[in-house]
């Protein structure tokens, strides 16, 4: 049974949450305003931009490292004033590479310092490296299709939310890897039926 299967305002005090998290959360909360359920995510290293980041880092410094020996081994008509250009531009992109390689780590420590709350209100997300935390409010009008999806090990992502890039690119927000996905959806929907104008 998930640790958030019977949450209740009590269940703010949860271990699980950090102190910090739970001051944020509970610093913005309006005089008649209840936390319904709260959970943390569990942290993760891949989501789907970090693995595409992660194979353009692995792509990139494969290549430069091979560029490189290829150069430390060849002929340099140029002489050393080339051979240090080019050292330098293989070393900045070398850099960039294993910056995108980082990505699953730090998708990791932000998950790390997210948690999730449903009020009697609206849904929070927190997320962020302290100080720099982030608070973000979406209300019954900002809810669109609301989708749960549960993994066969028991955690679920839940979207209610899509913004967009540019003008293609749909970029789903919600709450991912969490237990117990199907309760903050009920809570959602039944947030999503009351709130609506009549």
């Amino acid at each position: 049974m998930s640790e958030f299967s019977d949450a209740s305002p009590a269940d703010f005090d949860d271990a699980a949450v950090p102190d910090k998290l739970r001051e944020l959360v509970n610093a913005g909360l309006m005089d008649d305003e209840t936390i319904q359920w709260i959970a943390k995510p569990i942290p993760y290293y891949f989501s789907m931009g970090s693995s595409i980041a992660f194979g353009f880092g692995l792509y990139i410094s494969v290549m430069i490292i091979s560029m490189t020996l290829m150069l430390g081994y060849g002929s340099h008509p140029g002489g050393v004033p080339d051979l240090l250009i080019i050292s330098i531009l293989c070393s900045v992109y070398l850099l960039l590479g294993l910056f995108l390689l980082s990505f699953p780590l730090q998708t990791r420590r932000k998950t790390a310092r997210t948690v999730y709350a449903v009020t009697n209100f609206r849904a929070i997300v927190v997320q962020g490296t302290f100080p720099a935390f982030n608070v973000t409010s979406y209300y019954s009008a900002d809810f669109g299709d609301i989708f749960c999806k549960q993994k066969a090990n028991g955690l679920g992502n839940l979207c209610f939310h899509t913004e967009h890039w540019g003008s293609i690119l749909p970029i789903k927000k919600g709450f991912f890897n969490i237990r117990n996905v199907t309760k903050a959806e009920r809570l959602l929907q039944e947030l999503k039926r009351t709130k609506l104008p009549e």
